[in-house]
């Protein structure tokens, strides 16, 4: 049985007895920076309904010793309980360590004492996260509880006082507590405090987990959300206001933002909390790629499905050409050569590396692919070869859309691998802007 646990879908307080192995024990401690609140003087409900589970499931004599460890100036209900505590035969007690820190640590700590020994036996701990309350350990999550986790362990070498052998540890270093009669506390020193106040929630769940980017041609996008959310939310630009709605999306003036604000209406209040954006690529929160230009396309799909390297290769050093820093290319005799008649054959020889690569893919890594070629391709639409390309009237990217030049599973638009790649052809002719212009014929 597992020893950690949480209050999802089950109280602690029966998973914690569940996990104490079989055994009497006649001492039980219990520790905690909160307690219920209320003016009652009767046995405050949570450490009874400790004692009385311990009891029941035969983990703890009748008259076993009990000590109750609070914050002397705020422990709510036991203050004012301390006669029913007595009569009970319990002693409250302060933690044992400096008298100015307060105790914030939640545990139970039970073990059996023959007075012939120091070991402590029998021994097991609860340490987590949960109060003596009934948020805290007798209500799961799902029915108003707090979400609480912990842990229960047996610990086989603790001893009361201090060691007398090696390897043994003494309960009182290992937990605050002490059993001097400087600990107990008497009931003129005892304060209620305040009860333990209600914190909002760290986070709203809004009614849209995230929305999805879809680029414009004039630069802009809209932000869609899933397709089975119906829920009524707004979100708003950059300024708070309200963005305006198409058949498409919420219309969004400007680049793809890593987020945005959601606001929508939940029990008569108006909420907003702060959603992922998943942009062109499938990329959740993601910044803004550098263009590259377009010779280092291929090193960044040439060993696909491995991701690329860090770091873009270096040029050969003796490959006949040189980059004159701007685009273009020099010969080793100094003359220049011009962008334009190098396009044609860099970006064939491209199409063609790419056409290899694809058709020897496996299916289960087409999807894949379809997001790396298109985002590396993207990221070359300003390069000054495809520029070239333009002013030739010429789309260097149909080729690719022939059937010898894809693998058999989308060899056309008629599955959905096949029409995944036709979409992400489409939109690297739209980032190239070739995407009106004449084929050309592969």
């Amino acid at each position: 049985m597992p020893r950690f646990i949480d209050s999802w879908t089950h109280a602690l307080l029966p998973q914690i007895v569940e996990r104490v192995t079989p055994g009497k024990r006649n001492y039980l401690a219990m520790g905690s920076g909160f307690y219920e609140g209320g003016d009652t003087e009767k046995l405050p409900t949570v450490p009874a309904a400790i004692v009385e589970a311990l009891s029941s499931a035969g983990l703890q004599t009748p008259k076993a010793d009990i000590d109750l460890f609070v914050n002397p100036g705020g422990c709510q209900a036991v203050a004012g309980a301390l006669n029913a505590i007595k009569q009970a035969g319990w002693t409250v007690r302060r933690p044992g360590h400096d008298p100015s820190r307060s105790l914030h640590a939640k545990f139970l700590f039970g073990a059996y004492s023959d007075g012939r020994s120091q070991r402590c036996l029998r021994a097991w701990v609860y340490l987590g996260s949960g109060n003596l309350t009934r948020p805290g350990l007798r209500q799961h999550a799902r029915v108003g509880g707090n979400l609480e986790a912990g842990v229960v362990f047996a610990p086989d070498n603790l001893v009361w006082d201090e060691p007398a052998e090696v390897g043994a540890v003494s309960v009182q270093k290992a937990l605050p507590i002490a059993w001097d009669a400087a600990t107990e506390i008497s009931e003129g020193s005892m304060q209620a405090g305040s009860d333990m106040l209600d914190r909002p929630p760290a986070y709203l769940v809004p009614p849209v987990p995230y929305l999805r980017w879809i680029n414009a041609l004039d630069g802009t996008g809209r932000l869609a959300p899933p397709g089975n959310v119906t829920a009524d939310f707004a979100v708003l630009d950059t300024s708070g206001a309200t963005c305006a709605r198409d058949e498409v999306g919420l219309l969004w003036s400007g680049s793809c933002p890593l987020e945005v604000t959601v606001a929508w209406t939940e029990a008569n209040q108006r909420c907003v909390e702060r959603v992922p954006v998943i942009d062109a690529h499938g990329r959740i929160s993601a910044t803004a790629l550098t263009p590259v230009a377009l010779e280092e396309v291929w090193s960044l799909l040439a060993d696909f499905p491995l991701p690329p390297d860090d770091d873009a290769d270096e040029p050969d050093e003796d490959d006949g050409e040189l980059s004159d820093g701007r685009g273009g290319y020099t010969s080793r005799g100094g003359s220049a050569t011009s962008v334009g008649s190098y396009a044609i054959r860099r970006v064939m020889e491209l199409v063609e590396q790419i056409a290899a690569r694809q058709t020897a893919l496996h299916e289960a890594d087409w999807t894949a692919w379809c997001v790396r070629l298109g985002q590396t391709l993207e990221l070359a639409s300003d390069d000054a070869e495809i520029a070239a390309f333009r002013a030739l009237g010429l789309n260097p990217l149909s080729p690719l859309r022939a059937a010898p030049f894809r693998p058999d599973f989308a060899r056309d638009g008629m599955t959905p691998a096949g029409q995944l790649y036709e979409e992400t052809l489409d939109r690297v002719a739209i980032a190239w802007q070739v995407d009106t212009l004449e084929l050309l014929e592969a």
